[in-house]
């Protein structure tokens, strides 16, 4: 077989399917998959632009769909959590949950009426306490409102990702190279808080109506250039329809037990009443968390023959292989034990919003260990702390490890239920989906390529090309 480049632009071989195919060598398969990444990085997509939604509608629906969120968290009730974890928490951590529930119903209809097995959903959702209410409790003003959405369960294999890089950076930065997920949740995150910046930023320059009522907005400005920061009485927290890959699957002996000698070692740290859980959380995890007796890096992907996998999806691996290595995916785990140190927002973002966001809770559906929850989340970093002062940033922060009876499987229709539990863990197809706040409708990419779906259109709203062009038009806005 002869292959040659096309040298016009936007032309010849951009999307090539060879894995599984015994008879293609591996210099062959990264030949073709180079030549369409260097003629897809030359077509020069643009990226998807999503409307707007109304946000007046929006915030009359989150209204009404928090009182049937109340319900259905009233619903799931107490009880405990298999594995005998009392919950204290558990009316808040399933206020989370159904909260994220009724967003995932709204937006990915299709989604959650047909995916088979276990729907592996995430939501980044804000908690806000109503300054004038006398009581800190639950039901007394505060309120719950999901700024993102993400569905996804796979990752650019090494040979598409590699041919992405062959692309060039522009090519680089227009796939999404990790789909799972916690990591569209928090793309989408992202998009929101650009697009807040950016309506802040022509409110400023412009004359408002009279009368007109301000929208919620998670973001405020900070002075004269301070850049921007979360409004006071907010919190952010991570939902997880099932545990993150990585640290946070392992099984129970992977890395490490409690401290028998620690007073709860018989109890969840986090499993306290609705007041404690907004302070002390930092005391309660350096007092009593343990130290993983196997540190190491978790990456995506398959273990080779005759290898164990340390956690279902996952692999061992060195940091240095592991960090900026084309086709190389960080685990869940270790993604947001970064973010929880560096901040949600990443290095970008940062210029605008300097100070690090981070979870104040992780709530976890399927899977839940807390031992594992802490772990592989916030407790990882534990020694950080120490070097943090000397580095002049901010220490990791801590989030409550709690778990939730609400559920958010998918339907099944009759003779279509997945009878393997693995199968039914690995997820549903490639198309993966998210949604921020403000958007009319959802973003949807294929997850095993990065691009659209179908090979052809605009380059996905949460790729990093289409970020970075929302960070250059709000840098813009602000001049």
């Amino acid at each position: 077989m002869q292959m040659t480049e096309d040298s016009r632009k936007g032309r010849g071989l951009r999307r090539v399917w060879l894995h599984g195919n015994d008879g293609v060598s591996e210099e062959l398969n990264a030949r073709v998959h180079g030549i369409a990444g260097r003629n897809a990085g030359a077509a020069g997509e643009r990226p998807e632009q999503i409307p707007r939604d109304d946000l007046a509608a929006l915030e009359a629906w989150e209204d009404d769909a928090a009182l049937e969120a109340e319900g259905e968290a009233a619903a799931a009730g107490g009880g405990s959590l298999r594995g005998g974890f009392k919950e204290t928490s558990t009316l808040f951590a399933n206020r989370v949950a159904a909260a994220a529930a009724a967003a995932y119903r709204r937006w990915f209809p299709d989604h959650a009426a047909n995916t088979r097995g276990a729907a592996v959903i995430a939501a980044i959702v804000a908690h806000e306490r109503d300054a004038s209410s006398p009581f800190d409790a639950p039901g007394h003003g505060d309120c719950l409102r999901v700024l993102s959405l993400g569905s996804g369960t796979k990752f650019m294999p090494r040979e598409v990702a590699a041919a992405a890089a062959a692309g060039g950076a522009r090519r680089w930065e227009s796939v999404v190279h990790d789909s799972h997920a916690e990591v569209l949740a928090r793309r989408a995150f992202l998009r929101m808080c650009y697009r807040e910046i950016l309506d802040i930023a022509r409110e400023t320059s412009t004359y408002k109506v009279a009368g007109a009522a301000a929208p919620w907005r998670l973001l405020e400005p900070v002075g004269h250039a301070g850049g921007f920061q979360m409004r006071p009485g907010i919190t952010l927290h991570l939902y997880v329809s099932t545990a993150p890959c990585g640290s946070c699957s392992m099984p129970a002996l992977a890395g490490g037990a409690f401290n028998p000698d620690a007073s709860f070692a018989m109890r969840d740290v986090d499993d306290v009443t609705w007041n404690e859980l907004w302070s002390g959380a930092a005391a309660r995890h350096e007092a009593g968390v343990f130290a993983p007796s196997k540190p190491a890096t978790t990456v995506k992907g398959a273990a080779g023959r005759g290898e164990q996998a340390p956690a279902p999806g996952v692999v061992f691996a060195r940091l240095r292989d592991a960090e900026k290595v084309p086709g190389v995916t960080l685990s869940c785990s270790d993604k947001i034990s970064r973010w929880q140190a560096l901040g949600i927002q990443g290095a970008m973002l940062s210029h605008l919003v300097p100070r690090p966001l981070a979870f104040s809770t992780v709530v976890v559906g399927r899977k839940f260990n807390p031992d594992r929850l802490r772990l592989g989340t916030c407790c990882a970093l534990r020694g950080f702390a120490s070097s943090a002062a000397a580095l002049r940033v901010h220490p990791p922060a801590h989030c409550a490890a709690l778990g939730t009876t609400v559920k958010l499987e998918g339907s099944v229709r009759a003779g279509e239920r997945i009878e393997r539990r693995e199968r039914a863990d690995a997820g549903d197809g490639d198309e993966s989906l998210s949604w921020a706040r403000g958007d009319a409708r959802v973003s949807r990419h294929d997850g095993r390529t990065g691009g659209p779906v179908g090979g052809g259109g605009p380059v996905p709203a949460c790729s990093r090309a289409a970020l970075r062009g929302m960070f250059r038009r709000a840098v813009a806005a602000l001049a």
